[in-house]
Formats: structure tokens, sequence, C-alpha cells
């Protein structure tokens, strides 16, 4: 069997089309970018709000593991959003070679998603007051 035919760009049924998708996968980097950029923004700010006007230690230790469990959402939400843009990116190339990389960050963002996704659930089981606003 020839494996090199698999290294060849695909072409679309729409030409026009491929152009498209390529500024759609754009934007939709830009939107994860965003997220993360919102996610943090928000942890500064209750960090700082944490740090800057909490006495009790306690208190100030659940607001900012709080403060990490809306980042952590925040960060989760744009690996998802980069995965979609790398699906549509791969299948845009159809070349092994691009498949192969997809494999790989869907693998290393899975785990990453993974383990934030537990220590979310064990913030979210010492929490005691309701998550920032």
């Amino acid at each position: 069997m020839d494996f090199s035919t698999f290294d060849r760009p695909f072409s679309l049924p729409f030409p026009y089309l491929e152009g498209a998708l390529h500024y759609v996968t754009g934007a939709i980097d830009v939107l994860a970018v965003l997220i993360l950029i919102i996610g943090m923004v928000r942890f500064t700010y209750w960090l700082v709000r944490s740090e800057a006007f909490t006495r009790d230690g306690d208190t100030r230790l659940e607001r900012q593991n709080l403060a990490r469990l809306e980042l952590g959402r925040y960060i989760l939400a744009a690996l998802e959003v980069l995965i979609v843009a790398d699906v549509i990116r791969t299948a845009l190339t159809m070349q092994l070679q691009g498949l192969i990389f997809l494999g790989g960050l869907v693998i290393i963002r899975s785990a990453i998603s993974w383990f934030l996704d537990r220590e979310i659930e064990a913030l979210e089981k010492d929490r005691k007051h309701d998550a920032p606003q």
C-alpha cells in the first residue's frame, strides 16, 4: 500500500469554501484567546480583591480557590474551542502529518482538561460560598 498519497493536500468540492474556512479557523483561534484573556482578567480581579480586602486567612484562601476554579473553567472552554479550530484546519489539509499532529494535540489537551477538571471538582467540594460574579 502506498502511503505517500496520504501526504497530498485534499481538495474540497467547493474550492471557494476553503479560503473562507481558513478565516473561520483564524476567528475561532482569536475567540479562544479572548476567552483566556477574559478568564485571566477575572482571575486577577478576584485575586487582588481577596488579597486587598480580606483579613481572615481562611476566607482569603477560599476566595483565591474560587478565583482559581473560575480560571480553570475559562481555560477548559478555551481548550475546547481550540480543538474545534484544529479539527477544521486538519480537515482542510487532509494530510497524514496534520492528522498525526491533531491527534497529539487532542491527547495533550485532553490530558490537561482531565487534570484541570479533577482540580475544579476538588475545589468545588471544598467551596463554602458562591463563586465570584
